[in-house]
């Protein structure tokens, strides 16, 4: 298991461990990372579970703006098929950082696979909301874990994403008490 603030190498690339939320679904356990590339400062998640034959696989996601319905058992995206690979309900056995999540939060997963290039869009339904990622697979000799850790680029990217949350609420409110709130405070 990755600890937070540690040091990982995908093709190549420094990022660095922020958050973990661990899943439980049966007998089947998996973790998911949020990284930073300490480079380009761009977030994605890091999800690592074993296979069928307990060998560990790698993915990399990243937030999908595309439209998926869940309900359906394969569509197409940009000339490639995808089909259901997996689906089923997960809860948070686990998790460190700035995870919003919760002990035993469920979560209702599809994964679907594009067999051309191994591609996988997941949609995860989380009491409502929704959160759709598209992934790809990362080989062994494309990722390097070392035992560094690296605590300033780890806090420096959760506090970074608190203050963006900060001024985003803080955006909203302005936005609702002066433009639709003004409305009624004149009545």
């Amino acid at each position: 298991m990755l600890k937070k603030g540690q040091v990982i190498y995908i093709r190549g690339e420094k990022n660095v461990v922020i958050n973990m939320i661990e899943f439980k679904e049966g007998t089947w356990v998996w973790q998911e990372y949020e990284i930073v590339n300490v480079q380009t400062h761009k977030h994605t998640w890091l999800s690592i579970e074993p296979d069928e034959n307990n060998r560990l696989e790698y993915y990399v996601y990243e937030p999908y703006r595309g439209f998926v319905n869940e309900s359906n058992i394969e569509f197409n995206v940009n000339e490639k098929k995808y089909k259901l690979y997996e689906s089923g309900n997960a809860y948070v056995k686990s998790y460190f950082g700035n995870a919003d999540v919760d002990i035993h939060e469920l979560c209702n997963f599809f994964d679907y696979l594009c067999e051309e290039d191994n591609t996988i869009i997941s949609v995860e339904n989380w009491d409502g909301e929704r959160e759709v990622s598209i992934g790809y697979k990362i080989y062994d000799n494309e990722l390097n874990v070392t035992e560094e850790i690296d605590k300033k680029n780890a806090k420096k990217a959760n506090t970074k994403r608190s203050n963006d949350i900060y001024w985003c609420n803080i955006s909203i409110f302005y936005n609702l008490y002066f433009f639709n709130g003004s409305r009624f405070i004149n009545k």
